[in-house]
């Protein structure tokens, strides 16, 4: 049942805050609340710069606390609370969208950053919090659950936001890629009308349908996943399409074996596709985005291929070239069945569950909650956006083969047993296909001449740009004079005309220029307090700023245009049917795709070569074959290291012990026992600690504790100290609590607080002052430890002395409620217990 928060209690504590119990429940009982923000939160407060968004208010404490604070320069807060506990509580008085501390609810649009917090998103500075009533939130409790949603629309803001601003990447494969981006997948408008076509995905329930996909592929037009191709070769199905989108270095490794259907499929490729897929692939290709990202004419209005996921861009390519029933095997985006990907994946083989240490879940086509990560959950709620953008204009069924997929709305799930495919085979519709993306050599050719002229002229436009910024960052440091610090008109001057040609030779290209790298050019965006009268030295940093990064970003930008117009020419060599396969292996070699020496030998079949250039053309092949044999490469090493990253396993396991979840824990014991490491003590003591968590969550306490005290690694062992201490708390031993907190006060001197109050509950009142006395030498600023020290002297009768402390507390804070409310005590006659 759904726990509901109990709004109409609202208490008041001794100090005059007032706070909602079943929010916050006994957090600020005993201390001032301004006293626990002052304690937990202190670093925060001492940021410049920077903005934090703080989900809960803490009944409005913590953002009042805020709100009242002599704030850093620039530093910013917004406060993410539930809308009924805005409107019931009396600290707030509903939403604040101005100022240097805001508070929203729960519907709050991460886009709304952009409107004039942009700045903190491009430097970095920006950062979610969680709030006292999230800190102390049970498992699924309501503040729990609200941490979970917010932490994931955060997430997949700020990767979204990152990626548009540091787009560097995609932008480069661009160029890259131009030499074979020469037939647009609009060619295929329409090819597709009447027919079923199912998706084809890497997940975990691709093994429900593979073999009713293999026995029907002759009437389905198959899309899949470039990285399920050496799957498909398994079970003997050929896809009609590969489908590839990723820019990175790894996505080459796990997709390779889309080389092998060169011959019987057609790869579909975004603009940014890993360029040695791309290269390397001898068959027919279209592509799906733009040929350039400047300004430019004749503006293809291609198909795009958008994401987040490589299936995302697929059903968007299958749905625009006319699908009208659209099947999804392997969609999933859930860890299904506790799995990541398909059986025959490298993933799976490596049980790369466990590189993941997400708490989100969504529900499966079975009702039944399933784990998931922030990057699946944004590409699930994307294609739900896509089908319901699509079903706007067309009558088109979307159906998912999976049961343990996750449950989308408008996608039905069916299993394979109550399919009925009535349509005629595939075979003419993918002959017309093939036919309609056709290229002769000779108009393949025109096309690679237009872009060498056009990279031509934008590399000698972005060599002009950087030379301007160069030119200006000479002159900056001469505008003021030294001594008189006067604006010296000459360099002024310059500076200003040289700024006028950079705009006009910018023209409309400016916010590409910045988020091909906005790093480039973050410190344009720092504060400034007023902008209408900058000082002398704001005025240099921000001249300063912009010319750096307009020359590191038009520098960058060059290079890559120009590496961009090599592989231009390289096609154009060979195409050449006077080109020679010894001089083009320098190049194939170079760029690591020596696999192109087969599409040179498809496309001149008539060359006769003489001794040395045959040997040159098989060296090429012999190479590319022994590279692409190897399965041990970059991504299975970093699955592996994904595998084995303590970190994460770690939060995996506390996930597991707070849900109570020991089958997890036991697979992460098998897992953690098996994995390699290359720290064996580490990897010991890891093991003991989730051994140690499974015992004591099935009961065996006194073997948990024992299997505890084996963890050695100082950062386990803390953990698992603390571990044995609320065990013997709970088990009412406080004399060995008391030992166990001794050892935890080598760990951090935080410890000797609990370690007081225990000898305080063990009745030695004078040990526990002295160890309080002892924290608070080390710690002269520890208000909390000062005003406990102050209570438990006026329960000992020692007015002088804790009327001395408070004194102290008053020093320090004039405004503290705590020291205020006990020598308010003796301020009305109190003489200490009678």
């Amino acid at each position: 049942m759904e726990h509901k928060l109990n709004l109409d209690q609202w208490v008041e504590n001794k100090f005059g805050d007032v706070y909602c119990p079943d929010i916050n429940h006994l957090t600020f009982d005993k201390l001032p609340a301004d006293t626990l923000f002052e304690r937990d939160y202190a670093p925060l407060f001492e940021r410049e710069d920077y903005l934090f968004i703080v989900v809960g208010s803490d009944s409005g404490l913590f953002y009042n606390y805020a709100k009242h604070a002599e704030l850093p320069k620039n530093l910013n807060f917004i406060f993410i609370e539930k809308q009924n506990v805005i409107d019931h509580c009396p600290n707030l008085e509903g939403e604040v969208w101005e100022g240097r501390v805001r508070l929203v609810n729960e519907q709050f649009n991460f886009g709304r950053l952009l409107e004039d917090l942009n700045g903190f998103i491009v430097r970095r500075r920006i950062m979610l919090i969680k709030s006292f009533a999230v800190l102390d939130a049970s498992h699924d409790s309501v503040y729990a659950r609200f941490f979970k949603e917010v932490d994931a629309r955060f997430t997949s803001f700020i990767s979204a936001e990152f990626n548009s601003q540091s787009a560097k990447v995609f932008e480069v494969e661009r160029l890259y890629n131009l030499a074979h981006n020469l037939v647009t997948v609009r060619r295929l408008e329409g090819s597709l009308e009447g027919c079923d076509a199912i998706i084809i995905g890497g997940g975990p329930t691709l093994d429900e349908s593979i073999k009713w996909i293999k026995q029907h592929q002759s009437k389905l037009v198959i899309f899949a996943a470039a990285r399920v191709a050496r799957r498909m070769a398994a079970e003997g199905i050929v896809p009609d399409f590969f489908v590839t989108v990723d820019p990175f270095p790894w996505s080459y490794d796990n997709s390779k074996a889309i080389l092998n259907f060169s011959e019987q499929s057609i790869l579909v490729s975004s603009f940014h596709a890993q360029h040695r897929l791309v290269s390397q692939w001898r068959g027919p290709l279209v592509f799906a985005g733009e040929r350039f990202i400047w300004k430019h004419e004749g503006y293809l209005n291609n198909i795009t291929a958008p994401g987040p996921t490589v299936t995302n861009a697929a059903m968007h390519i299958a749905v625009s070239i006319g699908a009208t029933r659209l099947f999804l095997a392997g969609i999933d985006f859930c860890f299904a069945g506790g799995k990541t990907h398909e059986s025959g994946s490298q993933e799976a083989q490596l049980s790369d569950i466990y590189g993941y240490e997400s708490k989100l879940k969504v529900e499966d086509n079975l009702g039944n909650m399933s784990e998931t990560n922030n990057a699946f959950m944004g590409g699930m709620e994307a294609m739900q956006a896509s089908i319901a953008s699509y079903l706007q204009y067309r009558d088109i069924a979307f159906i998912n083969l999976g049961s343990q997929s996750a449950k989308m709305k408008n996608v039905r799930y069916l299993p394979t047993t109550e399919i009925q495919l009535l349509g005629p085979d595939k075979t003419i519709t993918m002959l017309n296909v093939q036919e309609k993306i056709q290229l002769p050599t000779s108009e393949a050719l025109v096309l690679l001449a237009g872009f060498e002229k056009e990279l031509t002229l934008q590399l000698k436009r972005f060599k002009k740009l950087s030379e301007f910024a160069n030119d200006a960052l000479k002159l900056i440091p001469k505008i003021y004079d030294k001594k008189t610090d006067q604006l010296r008109a000459k360099p002024a001057t310059r500076i200003s005309k040289l700024k006028k040609k950079v705009l006009n030779l910018i023209a409309e290209d400016g916010d590409m220029l910045v988020n091909y790298q906005a790093a480039f050019f973050a410190d344009t965006f720092k504060h400034i307090e007023d902008e209408t009268n900058m000082v002398h030295t704001e005025v240099v940093e921000q001249l300063d700023a912009f010319f750096t990064g307009l020359k590191k970003s038009s520098g960058d930008f060059s290079n890559s245009i120009e590496k961009g117009l090599q592989r231009v020419r390289l096609r154009i060599n060979e195409f050449d049917n006077t080109s020679k396969p010894c001089q083009l292996y320098k190049d194939w070699l170079e760029w690591q795709e020596l696999g192109r020496a087969y599409d040179w030998k498809k496309r001149h079949t008539d060359v006769v070569l003489d001794a040395k250039q045959t040997e040159c053309l098989q060296k090429a092949i012999h190479e590319f074959e022994e590279e692409f044999s190897q399965t041990d490469h970059k991504h299975t090493q970093m699955l592996r290291d994904m595998v084995s990253n303590v970190a994460t396993l770690y939060q995996r396991a506390e996930e597991a012990y707070r849900t109570r979840n020991v089958t997890e824990l036991r697979g992460l014991y098998d897992h953690a026992s098996s994995m390699e490491a290359k720290d064996v003590s580490q990897k010991a003591s890891f093991v003991h600690f989730v051994q140690a968590m499974g015992e004591e969550l099935e009961g065996d306490v006194e073997e948990a504790v024992d299997i505890y005290l084996k963890v050695e690694m100082p950062f386990f062992r803390r953990i698992a100290l603390n571990k044995v201490l609320n065990i013997k708390i709970k088990q009412e031993k406080y004399d060995e609590a008391l030992l166990v907190l001794e050892a935890l006060c080598g760990y951090s001197l935080d410890f000797m607080l609990p370690y007081a109050d225990m000898l305080n509950l063990l009745g030695n009142r004078a040990a526990a002052m002295e160890v309080l006395g002892m924290y608070i030498s080390q710690k002269p600023k520890a208000i909390d430890a000062r005003i406990k020290l102050a209570q438990w002297q006026i329960e000992a009768n020692q007015t002088a002395q804790a009327q001395q402390t408070l004194n102290q507390v008053i020093d320090l804070n004039p405004e503290n409620k705590a020291a205020a409310h006990l020598m308010s005590l003796f301020n009305h006659g109190y003489k200490g217990v009678e």
